[in-house]
């Protein structure tokens, strides 16, 4: 009567009912061995074998492309010459297309896992992108990515949205090779970036500089950039950096040294205090 079988999951030196020790031959061996009333001479001792005695014994390895894939072990307790060479060869065939299921099933198996973590990878890259995507919206300035190759060639891999409100270029147009950041640097401040640029490229230390710029419309803008060159696998340089509109600031210094100026080639005595009314600062005219 046929019966449901329940698979189990179990050590097999935990196994008081098989043949451990003929089992264990048969994987280290990958050879089919077959008992026939226990008249024939054994490789191994069996305790089993000695205690129960069971008359028929087959236990042949599940192969496939020569990996072992498991072992069919089969007994019967009363009848001999049970697995003769016919039987024998119907088991193995049977033996090599269980094999062949049981490595398809694994392979299944792994792809779904694969499948599952390949889903969360992507899922967590997409958050990860769109945090930085927030971040670079939300900074006050553009967060770029250049490359330059072993070659030489130079272009922009990334750039913030801020690219057009600081060039007057959509950061696509960057990105594309339509322009370059370096095409609105100010013509007096080239010769300074440019050294400035091939000593922290040549040594790859981290750069950080205040220059002008030139935008699209011809106004000019003071920008405040910082970067770090990072040597790739392939010799390319990666470089990752921002670049600050500090326009505002560069106008305030000026107000500022320009009402310095006054201050001290006036014809009258200045002088400023503290909050303690202590002297801190006087003009020429006071001297």
């Amino acid at each position: 009567t046929p019966e449901a079988v329940q698979p189990t999951s179990t050590m097999l030196t935990s196994r008081a009912d098989l043949p451990i020790q003929l089992i264990q031959h048969v994987q280290r061996t990958q050879e089919i061995l077959a008992v026939d009333g226990l008249e024939m001479d054994l490789p191994i001792v069996d305790p089993y074998l000695q205690q129960y005695h069971p008359r028929s014994v087959l236990c042949l390895p599940l192969l496939h492309q020569h990996q072992l894939k498991g072992l069919l072990y089969l007994q019967h307790q009363s009848v001999e010459g049970v697995f003769n060479c016919d039987r024998i060869t119907v088991l193995n065939f049977l033996g090599t297309q269980a094999a062949s299921a049981l490595t398809n099933a694994q392979l299944y198996q792994q792809s779904q896992t694969y499948g599952q973590q390949v889903e969360q990878s992507l899922a967590q890259l997409q958050a990860s992108e769109t945090r930085f995507l927030n971040l670079a919206v939300n900074i006050p300035g553009v967060i770029y990515q250049a490359q330059t190759t072993a070659d030489g060639i130079k272009s922009i891999l990334y750039a913030s949205p801020d690219c057009e409100a600081l060039f007057e270029v959509s950061a696509e147009e960057m990105t594309l090779g339509q322009y370059s950041f370096r095409d609105f640097e100010h013509p007096e401040d080239r010769l300074r970036v440019d050294q400035m640029l091939a000593k922290s490229y040549q040594q790859l230390e981290p750069f950080d500089f205040e220059c002008r710029i030139v935008t699209k419309s011809g106004v000019v803008k003071w920008v405040h950039i910082v970067g770090r060159p990072n040597k790739q696998s392939d010799q390319s340089i990666i470089c990752d950096g921002v670049m600050m509109d500090i326009s505002d600031r560069k106008a305030i210094e000026r107000q500022l040294e320009f009402t310095q100026y006054g201050l001290d080639h006036a014809a009258e005595c200045f002088y400023c205090l503290d909050e303690e009314a202590n002297i801190v600062q006087v003009n020429q005219a006071t001297c």
